[in-house]
């Protein structure tokens, strides 16, 4: 099976608010990777794919502060499993910098 994915996965662990837009639920989520273009969600909701939603990253800076960064995305993948729902999320902009700053950081630096 071919790999279509554009940019390299890495484990990435922590709580995540996950906002079916434009106003639906907010529901906790929790990612197990990361990409420069999206992430991977375990969550005990069905967030329906093709979906916009916004995501909320609770992370700590360098001095261990917590910042939450927050980032747009569209649903491309739903799992459903017996303890919880697989969730993919394509960012609608590929993280940067400018855009978000620590999940940008923790992916450039694996």
């Amino acid at each position: 099976m071919m790999n279509l994915r554009r940019f390299e996965r890495i484990q990435f662990f922590c709580d995540v608010s996950l906002t079916v837009l434009p106003d639906g639920p907010t529901v906790e989520a929790h990612s197990v990777d990361i990409s420069l273009g999206g992430v991977g969600l375990v969550t005990q909701a069905a967030v329906g794919t093709g979906q916009t939603v916004a995501l909320a990253f609770s992370v700590r800076d360098e001095s261990g502060k917590a910042i939450v960064n927050k980032v747009l995305g569209r649903v491309v993948h739903l799992r459903a499993e017996p303890d919880a729902n697989r969730v993919g999320v394509e960012f609608l902009e590929i993280l940067s910098a400018s855009v978000s700053p620590q999940l940008s950081k923790r992916v450039m630096k694996s």
